[in-house]
């Protein structure tokens, strides 16, 4: 008589894992989850300090299966290499036969977005002293740009620092700095806003807008 009851029981079970959602050391996952993970309380007050450990493994490419044969869409894996984008949570954004995998809060190059903000959409600081400490390095090994900004009628590219150098531009053959557009030169103390060109140069702005070289006063831009 048991064993009926026991298959009975089983079959029970079975179908209400298969039609409901699973929930582990809970009894009332939330329905909006396949799977719900709890902490399990003890004594009503401390839990047990546990995660979710997912498979680990080494990537060799973005686009190769690696040795995981037909990588299902969303497979999730911990990527243990140096390449690629370094150790992390990868998925698969591509198909079973040319996966893709992606770094879960990575940047994938090229990157392109757009957004409608009164401040910025992208800003970061580095707070560093040091004299070469930068919140944002381009670098271009060819003949591109290291850093391109544009902008219909605002600033194109913006830098403040307190007491270092807000925009610094370096080239070993080409233009250090290319500018279509206006030049605004500010100075929040009060006074000429300066841009140091050499050794002994200054280029101070002007009343009437215009910047001139205490090296060559006449001339003016």
């Amino acid at each position: 008589m048991k064993r009926p009851v026991l298959l009975a029981a089983a079959l029970a079970c079975c179908h209400w894992l298969h039609a409901q959602n699973v929930g582990i050391n809970t009894i009332t996952p939330h329905p909006s989850a396949l799977l719900d993970i709890r902490q399990v309380d003890v004594n009503g007050t401390d839990k047990f300090a546990k995660g979710v450990l997912f498979p680990g493994f080494n990537l060799q490419s973005n686009t190769v299966n690696s040795g995981i044969s037909n990588p299902a869409h969303n497979l999730i894996l911990f990527h243990q290499g140096s390449n690629l984008q370094g150790e992390g949570l990868y998925y698969n954004g591509g198909t079973e036969g040319n996966p893709n995998w992606l770094k879960i809060g990575g940047i994938q190059l090229p990157y392109s977005n757009n957004g409608n903000t009164g401040g910025s959409l992208f800003k970061i600081t580095n707070a560093n002293a040091g004299n070469l400490s930068g919140a944002i390095h381009g670098i271009s090994t060819s003949s591109g740009v290291g850093v391109f900004g544009e902008s219909k009628s605002g600033a194109a590219v913006y830098g403040e620092s307190e007491s270092g150098t807000g925009v610094y531009a370096v080239s070993e053959t080409g233009n250090a700095l290319n500018v279509k557009g206006k030049i605004r030169l500010q100075n929040n103390g009060g006074g000429s806003g300066k841009v140091h060109a050499g050794i002994n140069t200054t280029w101070n702005c002007r009343s009437d807008g215009r910047a001139s070289s205490s090296q060559y006063p006449s001339e003016s831009f």
